[in-house]
């Protein structure tokens, strides 16, 4: 990673990964980032998976999880369904999902499943398939 960042185009690419904001008060510059991207990117690059800079969602942030990855790939894809993209993930009971406000459907991973929710899709749970092949079909998978 040492060599990489010796890589200009490569150091500018990460640090505008990294940062938000940068203040500068007379000869004092404050860095303000996401501890969260962050903390991404450094798994990855424990993990020796990261040999690039990460490829950005839609919201600028990269994904936390393999269903995050799914969820994005989602918004991107089908934003006729899941709208407004990023949106934050959360937990209940065993689903991992999304909630879509401006198109009123919800988005789920729960063990190997995808599952759908809301105006689009009915009252009741419905399951699409098995996340493992979503993730190949949405390129999350490792």
């Amino acid at each position: 990673m040492r060599r990489k960042l010796k890589d200009k185009e490569f150091a500018k690419r990460y640090l505008t990964l990294l940062v938000d904001k940068i203040e500068v008060d007379g000869v004092q510059a404050t860095l303000q980032g996401s501890y969260r991207k962050l903390t991404h990117i450094i798994v990855e690059t424990k993990m020796g998976t990261s040999d690039e800079v990460p490829i950005l969602c839609r919201t600028g942030s990269p994904a936390a999880t393999p269903a995050d990855c799914l969820f994005n790939w989602a918004e991107q894809t089908f934003p006729q369904y899941f709208s407004p993209a990023g949106t934050a993930s959360n937990t209940y009971e065993q689903y991992y999902f999304r909630a879509y406000a401006d198109t009123g459907n919800y988005l789920a991973t729960a063990a190997d499943g995808v599952w759908v929710l809301g105006r689009s899709f009915g009252g009741a749970p419905l399951q699409v398939g098995a996340l493992s092949a979503y993730l190949g079909q949405a390129g999350c998978a490792p």
